[in-house]
């Protein structure tokens, strides 16, 4: 472990370091185009997640929105420091960005879900939800609700919603592993992406020239990176407060 968590503590500090750096560049200079940039981002981001929840629920919204800064930050780095790993190999054993690692976005997900469920028994009960995912009395699916039922149908209708509800606690950890596995894979799969690209440029200036010219920052990769990172960063929290809505309707 001890060579796993040193290049993911380096790099956690290094986005806690810049973090710092953006949001007292944003307060100390808030007119310049950059500090209006990021502002005009975040509430745009806040304002499309408070449309998917309620007025009510203004702190999941706000809880998306960070889950978005953070990791539209992180795999913007990310990008970067596997751009400069190219060319300085030895830093892959001294810093990892936490979003391309698995552990980070796994630990994430179950947070997220853990509060989509803490959200679920706040507007429905600790009660009602604990019978939503162990419904012991039923669920009513078989037969008409608020009739009475022959033992027979009473049975199968408990036995039909325990199904389901163990069916509804499997989708509670596909969710932490979709989550996490989506994230993981789509982040560490650009850093592969960027060693093959390198490479194969590197073979064809060897056959063209006979010299091993790699080129480190070609644009077309730099926009895909930037693009999947982005995507990541919205999908991730979009997804959470999908699942908090439906969770809590």
């Amino acid at each position: 472990m001890p060579a796993l968590s040193n290049p993911l503590i380096i790099g956690g500090i290094s986005q806690i370091i810049i973090i710092g750096i953006i949001i007292g560049v944003v307060r100390a200079f808030p007119q310049t185009k950059f500090s209006q940039t990021v502002a005009y981002l975040i509430e745009s981001m806040y304002g499309f997640f408070e449309e998917i929840t309620w007025p009510s629920q203004r702190i999941v919204a706000r809880y998306a929105t960070n889950l978005f800064a953070i990791f539209l930050l992180m795999n913007t780095t990310g990008m970067l420091v596997d751009m400069f790993k190219l060319a300085l190999p030895w830093l892959e054993e001294h810093i990892s960005i936490p979003t391309g690692d698995i552990h980070y976005p796994a630990a994430v997900a179950i947070i997220s879900v853990l509060y989509m469920i803490y959200k679920q028994a706040q507007a429905h009960g600790i009660k009602n939800t604990l019978l939503e995912y162990v419904p012991i009395t039923g669920k009513g699916i078989i037969g008409e609700p608020g009739q009475k039922q022959w033992i027979g149908a009473k049975i199968g209708d408990i036995f039909l919603s325990l199904f389901i509800g163990l069916l509804d606690i499997i989708g509670i950890f596909a969710k932490m592993i979709s989550l996490s596995a989506r994230m993981f894979g789509n982040i560490f799969s650009g850093g592969i992406l960027a060693w093959v690209v390198v490479w194969w440029l590197s073979l064809i200036t060897m056959k063209l020239i006979g010299i091993e010219i790699p080129i480190l920052l070609p644009l077309v990769l730099v926009v895909q990176s930037l693009l999947v990172g982005f995507i990541q960063a919205f999908v991730f929290p979009l997804l959470i407060t999908i699942f908090i809505r439906i969770a809590t309707e």
